[in-house]
């Protein structure tokens, strides 16, 4: 395909123009399902559409793997039933639990690479303590630092772009940039000064393991810690998988996949029961033998042409980000 028949998204890479943007989140082409789906909202009338198209953002920014989806989904389903996007609870970003934790985990990482001897501010990461979470990385040596301290950028980049870091607050800028992939050959020139430790940790290889499925998957240490999402349902169980994996050296540990494509079981088998939920409503077959949440299906009331395109766009947008569901033997 030539160059220009792709569009770049950030935080997505390219696409092909004939894919239209609502889907860069889940799907890299279109197929037929996208093509129907595309027509319906080619049907509404242009004030319909207009009014639509902001509730349809909403589901381009949907991520199942978000630690915070299902209050996404909630939104979602809200929004679509009611035509309009919901306001926010009006609680500053800041506030947000896991913004707190993320917050608390950059203090924790900045002050362990610094060899800081003041004390920790009080915050907790998940189950742990910030002091507890400091400790677990260990004895500060140079190549542990190193690994850290890419870590401590990914995270500072992600809490700037999310509004949570003042861009006074943040460490001097890394000197590459943070969304490339350690295990490039691409990166050398960066780390002219640490290539040996780039080399380390592009050598030292890595298991990992979804929650759904037996398989495990083999990474370098490069590039596990070059993009992990911050926002990731499994992001502070990897870290502190990792940490562990630092201080001890550990190959046979497996770690939590820290990308997405990731989700909990439970969760897996709940957005199947609103995919089912959202299948009915547009009167279609079941994708399994869950049970349809048919509390999803009520709330979103009686049908019309701007509901079915958005109800229909959802529905892609979940099945083609969640792993396949499993049928009982």
């Amino acid at each position: 395909m030539d160059k220009e028949e792709l569009v770049y998204y950030e935080g997505y890479g390219t696409r092909p123009k004939s894919l239209r943007a609502h889907w860069v989140n889940c799907c890299l082409a279109p197929d037929s399902e996208i093509i129907a789906i595309d027509r319906m909202e080619d049907a509404l009338a242009s004030k319909e559409r207009a009014q639509a198209l902001q509730v349809r953002r909403l589901i381009t920014r949907f991520e199942v793997c978000h630690w915070n989806s299902d209050r996404w989904l909630e939104r979602v389903v809200q929004a679509i039933a009611e035509g309009q996007v919901p306001t926010t609870s009006g609680r500053p970003r800041t506030q947000h639990p896991l913004a707190q934790m993320l917050i608390c985990l950059r203090e924790v990482l900045a002050h362990w690479v610094a060899r800081a001897t003041d004390s920790l501010p009080q915050c907790i990461i998940l189950d742990q303590t910030g002091t507890e979470v400091l400790h677990s990385l260990g004895t500060w040596a140079p190549f542990r630092a190193w690994v850290v301290q890419r870590l401590l950028d990914g995270l500072e980049r992600h809490l700037q772009a999310n509004g949570l870091l003042p861009p006074s607050e943040l460490s001097p800028a890394p000197p590459y940039p943070v969304d490339l992939n350690l295990d490039s050959l691409s990166v050398d020139a960066y780390f002219s000064d640490s290539l040996d430790w780039l080399a380390e940790a592009r050598s030292r290889k890595l298991k990992t393991r979804k929650e759904i499925g037996d398989e495990v998957q083999e990474y370098s240490l490069a590039a596990l810690i070059s993009s992990p999402n911050p926002c990731n349902e499994f992001y502070f169980r990897f870290l502190f998988a990792l940490f562990a994996y630092l201080d001890d050296g550990d190959n046979e540990r497996i770690l939590p996949f820290p990308f997405c494509g990731n989700i909990s079981p439970d969760r897996h088998r709940r957005y199947y029961r609103v995919i089912d939920a959202l299948r009915a409503y547009l009167g279609q077959p079941p994708q399994g033998s869950l049970s349809p949440d048919d509390a999803v299906r009520a709330q979103l009331g009686e049908p019309n042409l701007a509901k079915r395109w958005l109800v229909a766009s959802l529905e892609k947008t979940l099945r083609e980000q969640l792993p396949p569901l499993a049928e009982p033997a």
